[in-house]
């Protein structure tokens, strides 16, 4: 907050200076000093915003927005960090607020999914995959193996199982080395009756996270399964 009154005092302040001095380049000197402090400090705060813990991260992506509300990656961005934190809610709004500024951002689209399915929202998560799916293509430094995953988990959730695992396979086709997906795919298969797919899809899962322990636990069930 104390950042806010002073960024809504700055102008009145400066024009208050400027309105004592009677050279016109010396006030556009002021000015472009101004805009040049301006844009570093925003700089600083989306830096921030990208590579801070999540909770530093979400204090700078709102200092960032109060200088420039309509930079729809960063409500991007903070949308992320919120949900991180579990307040899926708020990064529902966060989502809201960058689709507002770019309805077809592929990334906001995803990511709105992700919250929906955590809110079990699975028919709301589905939709939006499907847009995310079609739209503007800007998947950051991610793919659109994101989105098929997320409407994956969307539909299991309605316990559509067979689309979900279509899915899976649509997204591992773009990124084979994810390795929650392969999990997700040996679920589908797991509810689809078939153990000895779930088997080769956890195996899968555990080769290429071996520290996941739900994933091997996963397999063991699955195993144990087929030897009975």
């Amino acid at each position: 907050m104390r950042y806010q009154r002073w960024f809504r005092q700055v102008p009145l302040l400066t024009m208050a200076w400027l309105g004592l001095m009677g050279h016109p380049a010396a006030a556009e000197r002021l000015a472009h000093a101004q805009d040049d402090g301006m844009e570093t400090t925003y700089r600083e705060y989306v830096t921030r915003c990208q590579k801070g813990s999540d909770r530093q991260a979400v204090v700078a992506c709102e200092k960032a927005l109060r200088l420039r509300p309509d930079d729809f990656m960063t409500w991007t961005n903070l949308g992320v960090r919120l949900g991180n934190l579990g307040d899926y809610e708020a990064a529902l709004e966060a989502h809201r607020r960058a689709l507002r500024l770019r309805p077809n951002y592929a990334l906001a689209l995803a990511n709105r999914c992700a919250d929906q399915v955590a809110l079990n929202r699975f028919v709301e998560a589905s939709a939006s995959c499907e847009r995310a799916l079609q739209g503007d293509g800007r998947w950051g430094q991610l793919s659109p193996a994101i989105a098929w995953y997320n409407l994956a988990l969307a539909q299991q959730g309605l316990e559509r199982y067979d689309r979900s695992r279509a899915s899976l396979n649509r997204a591992l086709e773009l990124d084979p080395s994810l390795a929650a997906a392969w999990d997700r795919l040996g679920y589908a298969w797991e509810r689809l009756g078939d153990y000895e797919e779930a088997v080769n899809a956890y195996r899968q899962a555990v080769e290429l996270a071996p520290n996941i322990s739900d994933y091997r636990e996963n397999l063991n069930l699955v195993q144990r399964r087929l030897r009975f």
